[in-house]
């Protein structure tokens, strides 16, 4: 059985078979990137299994991200289908960019999904500024 890894008392890390053991699900950090790199790939290949891995590990950001631009659970779920639709359509094209983050760019599509959304609402003209105190002196102007 593998053994953790200790130098001067300090904990260093366990082996990766030794965290699998443990139960655990997820790739440790460093290799994440990587790994998302290669599911990108897969998911090009047309890899459902790949895309289901892909959302398992990021959905939650996503639709952090999303809520947090809509404020509405709906819009914000959304938006978490559009970026990974986005992702299954667009993941060969992914594979030509080079030294690109996968969580990064899924955050810059749901970003855009969501500005889309609202934009789309009509805000924030239409919709906060008449609906403020002084929308009298706005319409006015208008």
């Amino acid at each position: 059985m593998p053994q953790p890894h200790f130098h001067g008392g300090r904990y260093l890390g366990a082996p990766r078979a030794l965290f699998m053991e443990a139960g655990g699900s997820r790739m440790p950090d460093k290799t994440a990137p990587m790994a998302d790199r290669h599911l990108m790939s897969s998911i090009a290949r047309g890899d459902v299994d790949a895309l289901r891995t892909l959302c398992e590990r990021h959905s939650t950001s996503v639709y952090a991200l999303a809520f947090g631009i809509l404020m509405l659970p709906e819009e914000a779920e959304e938006v978490v289908s559009e970026t990974f639709c986005y992702a299954w359509n667009a993941a060969a094209r992914f594979a030509d960019m080079a030294n690109r983050s996968v969580s990064a760019w899924l955050m810059e599509v749901a970003r855009s999904r969501a500005r889309g959304l609202l934009l789309a609402r009509g805000w924030p003209l239409r919709s906060a500024l008449t609906q403020a105190p002084n929308a009298h002196v706005i319409q006015e102007f208008a």
